[in-house]
């Protein structure tokens, strides 16, 4: 049983690392997001949604980054 609640803790910490990080990650030193978070209870996951283009949601992060032919290696890419 410990176990279990060791588990469902490391993974709770992790949920929050990894929100905490795409929100640092999408808000401009300014202030105001860009993005908005959506949760998608359909296929259970977190989503990024543009404020000025809210058909644009972002659900796999995986297409955050792009191959770069110049440099022959991945990129960071902002949506």
């Amino acid at each position: 049983m410990k176990v279990l609640a060791f588990l469902v803790a490391l993974f709770t910490v992790w949920a929050i690392a990894c929100v905490a990080w795409m929100a640092l990650r999408y808000t401009p030193a300014g202030g105001d997001s860009e993005y908005v978070f959506l949760w998608d209870r359909w296929e259970n996951r977190v989503c990024l949604v543009s404020i000025s283009e809210p058909a644009h949601i972002i659900c796999d992060l995986r297409s955050l980054w792009v191959e770069s032919p110049a440099k022959g290696g991945p990129m960071a890419r902002r949506p």
